[in-house]
Protein backbone atom coordinates (compact mmCIF):
# COMPACT_ATOMS: atom_id res chain seq x y z
CA UNK A 1 0.00 0.00 0.00
CA UNK A 2 2.89 2.40 0.48
CA UNK A 3 4.45 1.52 -2.98
CA UNK A 4 1.08 2.47 -4.44
CA UNK A 5 1.00 5.63 -2.65
CA UNK A 6 4.35 6.62 -3.27
CA UNK A 7 3.89 6.16 -7.01
CA UNK A 8 1.09 7.89 -7.57
CA UNK A 9 2.14 11.18 -9.09
CA UNK A 10 -1.23 13.25 -7.98
CA UNK A 11 -0.20 12.05 -4.31
CA UNK A 12 3.61 12.61 -4.37
CA UNK A 13 4.06 15.59 -6.76
CA UNK A 14 0.59 17.48 -5.88
CA UNK A 15 -0.75 20.63 -7.34
CA UNK A 16 -1.86 23.25 -4.87
CA UNK A 17 -5.79 22.94 -6.46
CA UNK A 18 -6.67 26.17 -4.76
CA UNK A 19 -9.62 28.15 -6.63
CA UNK A 20 -11.70 30.61 -5.45
CA UNK A 21 -14.27 33.66 -6.78
CA UNK A 22 -12.06 37.34 -7.51
CA UNK A 23 -15.52 38.83 -5.85
CA UNK A 24 -16.22 37.20 -2.21
CA UNK A 25 -18.07 38.19 0.90
CA UNK A 26 -16.63 40.61 3.07
CA UNK A 27 -16.09 38.72 6.65
CA UNK A 28 -13.44 38.69 9.10
CA UNK A 29 -13.07 34.59 8.34
CA UNK A 30 -12.55 35.25 4.70
CA UNK A 31 -10.10 38.20 5.61
CA UNK A 32 -8.12 35.84 8.02
CA UNK A 33 -8.08 33.49 4.78
CA UNK A 34 -6.93 35.49 2.29
CA UNK A 35 -4.42 37.56 4.78
CA UNK A 36 -1.11 35.18 4.23
CA UNK A 37 -1.57 36.12 0.29
CA UNK A 38 -2.30 39.91 0.90
CA UNK A 39 1.04 39.37 3.36
CA UNK A 40 3.41 37.74 0.53
CA UNK A 41 2.10 40.08 -1.97
CA UNK A 42 0.65 37.62 -4.09
CA UNK A 43 -2.64 39.61 -3.98
CA UNK A 44 -4.85 42.54 -2.77
CA UNK A 45 -8.02 43.29 -1.32
CA UNK A 46 -10.44 46.03 -1.27
CA UNK A 47 -13.98 46.63 -1.04
CA UNK A 48 -15.86 45.74 -4.35
CA UNK A 49 -17.16 48.86 -5.97
CA UNK A 50 -20.87 46.80 -6.55
CA UNK A 51 -21.56 46.14 -3.23
CA UNK A 52 -19.95 47.28 0.19
CA UNK A 53 -20.46 43.58 1.69
CA UNK A 54 -18.32 41.77 -0.99
CA UNK A 55 -14.57 42.42 -1.79
CA UNK A 56 -12.35 42.02 -4.94
CA UNK A 57 -8.96 40.30 -5.01
CA UNK A 58 -6.72 41.22 -7.12
CA UNK A 59 -3.71 39.58 -8.15
CA UNK A 60 -0.25 41.31 -8.00
CA UNK A 61 2.65 41.22 -10.53
CA UNK A 62 4.19 38.80 -8.25
CA UNK A 63 1.37 36.87 -7.19
CA UNK A 64 0.70 36.51 -11.16
CA UNK A 65 3.80 33.70 -11.57
CA UNK A 66 1.56 31.46 -9.42
CA UNK A 67 -1.48 32.63 -9.30
CA UNK A 68 -4.16 33.16 -12.38
CA UNK A 69 -7.50 35.63 -12.74
CA UNK A 70 -9.37 33.08 -15.28
CA UNK A 71 -12.90 34.07 -15.72
CA UNK A 72 -14.15 35.60 -12.27
CA UNK A 73 -11.85 33.34 -10.32
CA UNK A 74 -8.41 32.78 -9.22
CA UNK A 75 -6.56 29.50 -9.05
CA UNK A 76 -3.25 28.42 -7.91
CA UNK A 77 -0.96 26.81 -11.29
CA UNK A 78 1.78 25.03 -9.18
CA UNK A 79 2.69 22.08 -7.42
CA UNK A 80 2.86 22.48 -3.70
CA UNK A 81 6.00 20.30 -3.74
CA UNK A 82 6.44 16.69 -2.75
CA UNK A 83 6.05 14.07 -0.47
CA UNK A 84 6.68 10.26 0.11
CA UNK A 85 4.60 7.76 2.61
CA UNK A 86 7.26 6.57 4.92
CA UNK A 87 4.82 3.85 7.20
CA UNK A 88 1.36 2.58 7.12
CA UNK A 89 -0.64 2.62 10.11
CA UNK A 90 -3.55 0.64 9.50
CA UNK A 91 -5.09 -1.21 6.89
CA UNK A 92 -9.05 -2.06 7.11
CA UNK A 93 -11.31 -3.54 4.50
CA UNK A 94 -11.64 -6.66 2.87
CA UNK A 95 -10.75 -7.67 -0.75
CA UNK A 96 -12.01 -5.03 -3.05
CA UNK A 97 -11.84 -2.11 -0.94
CA UNK A 98 -9.46 -1.00 1.72
CA UNK A 99 -9.25 2.44 4.04
CA UNK A 100 -5.33 2.87 4.74
CA UNK A 101 -4.24 5.31 7.38
CA UNK A 102 -0.71 6.11 6.89
CA UNK A 103 1.93 8.84 8.10
CA UNK A 104 3.99 11.15 5.62
CA UNK A 105 6.50 13.34 5.03
CA UNK A 106 7.13 16.50 2.67
CA UNK A 107 10.59 16.24 0.90
CA UNK A 108 10.12 19.60 -0.88
CA UNK A 109 8.09 22.47 -0.53
CA UNK A 110 7.05 25.22 -2.83
CA UNK A 111 7.94 28.36 -1.25
CA UNK A 112 4.42 29.60 -2.08
CA UNK A 113 2.18 26.88 -0.21
CA UNK A 114 3.19 29.13 2.39
CA UNK A 115 -0.11 31.19 1.63
CA UNK A 116 -2.01 28.27 3.37
CA UNK A 117 -0.55 30.51 6.56
CA UNK A 118 -0.66 28.43 9.56
CA UNK A 119 -2.07 25.47 8.09
CA UNK A 120 0.88 24.98 5.44
CA UNK A 121 2.76 22.52 5.86
CA UNK A 122 6.88 22.19 6.77
CA UNK A 123 9.22 20.06 5.04
CA UNK A 124 10.71 16.78 7.21
CA UNK A 125 7.72 16.92 9.57
CA UNK A 126 5.35 13.78 9.82
CA UNK A 127 1.71 14.07 8.95
CA UNK A 128 -1.07 11.55 8.89
CA UNK A 129 -3.36 10.81 5.80
CA UNK A 130 -6.08 8.45 4.97
CA UNK A 131 -6.94 6.40 1.37
CA UNK A 132 -9.49 4.79 0.12
CA UNK A 133 -8.26 2.23 -2.49
CA UNK A 134 -9.88 -0.66 -5.05
CA UNK A 135 -8.99 -3.62 -6.56
CA UNK A 136 -9.24 -3.49 -10.24
CA UNK A 137 -7.32 -4.93 -12.59
CA UNK A 138 -5.19 -7.23 -10.55
CA UNK A 139 -3.90 -3.87 -8.95
CA UNK A 140 -4.55 -1.70 -5.92
CA UNK A 141 -5.78 1.50 -7.31
CA UNK A 142 -5.70 4.83 -5.03
CA UNK A 143 -9.38 6.49 -5.42
CA UNK A 144 -9.34 8.97 -3.13
CA UNK A 145 -6.98 10.41 -0.05
CA UNK A 146 -7.38 13.13 2.77
CA UNK A 147 -4.06 15.26 4.05
CA UNK A 148 -3.63 18.37 6.29
CA UNK A 149 -2.58 19.73 2.73
CA UNK A 150 -6.28 18.98 1.51
CA UNK A 151 -8.32 20.01 4.57
CA UNK A 152 -6.39 23.38 4.31
CA UNK A 153 -7.15 23.53 0.47
CA UNK A 154 -10.93 22.96 1.11
CA UNK A 155 -10.98 26.32 3.44
CA UNK A 156 -10.23 28.30 0.15
CA UNK A 157 -13.46 26.59 -1.26
CA UNK A 158 -15.48 27.97 1.61
CA UNK A 159 -15.16 31.37 -0.04
CA UNK A 160 -17.06 30.40 -2.79
CA UNK A 161 -20.37 29.31 -1.18
CA UNK A 162 -22.78 32.02 -1.08
CA UNK A 163 -23.72 33.97 1.88
CA UNK A 164 -20.82 32.29 3.69
CA UNK A 165 -19.98 33.20 7.12
CA UNK A 166 -16.30 32.88 6.67
CA UNK A 167 -13.96 29.36 7.36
Amino acid sequence: MQRVLNELAAFHDPALEIMFPQVVGDTPGHRELLESGVRLRYWIIRPAASDPARMEVRVTDAGRRLFAPVGGQILATFVAGSREVTRVLGIEGGDQSRRVRFRYRWTEIHPGIAVLGGTAPASGLEYEGEALLSYENEQWRVVHWTTPLEDAIARFRELATPGARGP
